[in-house]
């Protein structure tokens, strides 16, 4: 039972991590285009990786 959740726990972790990397693609891609160039929209992107990375991985 405890292997199974391990296991369960595990997948999802790896899912989550697949799924933040795909989202730091999607922000540096944002980065890349002219039309997204304001820093102030590139420092909310940022903020929001930050956020979204330190709540998965460091809670």
């Amino acid at each position: 039972m405890l292997i199974l959740l391990f296991n369960r726990k595990s997948r999802s972790q790896l899912l989550l991590h697949s799924y933040s990397r795909t989202l730091q693609a999607t922000v540096e891609h944002l980065y890349s285009c002219s039309w997204v160039n304001s820093q102030h929209l590139q420092r909310q992107c940022a903020s929001f990786t930050k956020t979204f990375l330190n709540y998965y991985f460091c809670s």
